[in-house]
């Protein structure tokens, strides 16, 4: 039996690594850990406990067997406080690290030979419209600055344009995603999907991901892995170029995604590699997140319901504490959330 200590549980891909160690380790004991003022309003049913932590702090691997980082923010701090941190035979180095500097990861990709979006880091220099921005750096933002400004008025208006960085538009529809586990810049297993419908629209969370088979996917994400002998696990983003015929590099997460479970129940050697728990494959050709889909404006509800058909339908367990926890009033949202921690 092992305690494992999953961070940032409130996050989606937390949720979908505790419900598949319930699900086939049943005898680990699963907990989460929240910064200060992050612990969710409700506790979901895969934790045995939610505990208020620092991520920084050395001492905590001394509590459990396993500290699982999820999230951009528990990454990074667990990362840059204990060093290399191993999770089975792998390690995510403090190189690795480097990924969240989105310029960087930019410059690597076009030196490995892939295609990459042109790309200013002043919006005084944007010269073509529409014109794609978002944040520099990867982080945990409640709300991720992102999104397509049609004209130099709108730039003007963007709050903290210098942490922003500015990229031509690539007019196709959807993102593709491969999910990677990789030691020493070799690609040992993948996922690949297609983010069809995103939250928000120009990209984000997948509401709608569906399994593609391209080879050439696969090859760019090797190419860049082998480029920066990259250790651990992630997921690498591209957009299709009509002009360019030919997959565009976007960015490098390094860290678990959050439509993390629609890898999980296709390619089990994930959880094979990094915990040493084997169950067999669950092949699923499309899955629909509906929280994610629920928290769309109701236009795009309506006008992506033909999309649902054949989809498997995930994020249910917790429909009605998500509707609760976003109807309430703010006051009475915090003497709920109070009166969980006081209950621990």
């Amino acid at each position: 039996m092992k305690s494992v200590l999953i961070l940032d549980p409130h996050l989606d891909q937390a949720i979908a690594l505790a419900k598949y160690f319930r699900r086939f380790a049943p005898g680990w004991k699963i907990f989460g850990g929240s910064e200060a003022g992050r612990r969710p309003y409700f506790q979901p049913d895969y934790f045995i406990e939610i505990i208020e932590c620092d991520f920084s702090n050395p001492t905590l691997g001394e509590q459990f067997d396993l500290i699982i980082p999820s999230g951009a923010d528990s990454t990074y701090q667990r990362v840059s406080a204990v060093g290399d941190m191993a999770l089975g035979d792998l390690r995510f180095t403090s190189q690795s690290l480097k990924a969240f500097d989105k310029a960087r990861m930019l410059e690597a990709a076009a030196a490995a030979g892939l295609a990459v979006p042109e790309t200013v880091y002043d919006h005084r220099s944007v010269s073509r419209f529409p014109v794609f921005y978002k944040d520099r750096r990867e982080e945990n933002r409640l709300h991720r600055n992102r999104g397509i400004a049609v004209n130099a008025a709108v730039l003007a208006r963007l709050p903290d344009p210098d942490d922003l960085l500015f990229q031509e538009y690539i007019d196709s529809p959807g993102t593709y995603g491969v999910g990677f586990l990789a030691r020493a810049g070799d690609m040992l297993t993948h996922f690949t999907h297609k983010e069809t419908v995103s939250l928000p629209r120009t990209g984000g969370a997948g509401v709608i991901v569906q399994r593609v088979e391209d080879p050439r996917l696969i090859a760019a994400a090797a190419k860049l892995l082998h480029h920066l002998g990259f250790d651990g696990w992630g997921l690498i983003e591209f957009k299709f170029c009509p002009s360019r015929q030919d997959y565009v590099f976007m960015e490098l997460n390094a860290k678990f995604w959050q439509s993390l479970e629609f890898a999980l129940g296709n390619n089990p050697q994930f959880f094979r590699m990094l915990f040493g728990i084997d169950y067999p494959a669950d092949k699923v050709e499309k899955m629909v997140f509906v929280r994610r889909y629920l928290m769309q404006p109701w236009r795009d509800r309506l006008r992506h319901l033909p999309r649902l058909r054949g989809c498997r339908v995930v994020e249910t367990e917790h429909l009605v504490r998500f509707y609760i926890r976003h109807s309430l009033p703010e006051g009475v949202k915090s003497l709920v959330k109070n009166l969980g921690q006081k209950s621990k």
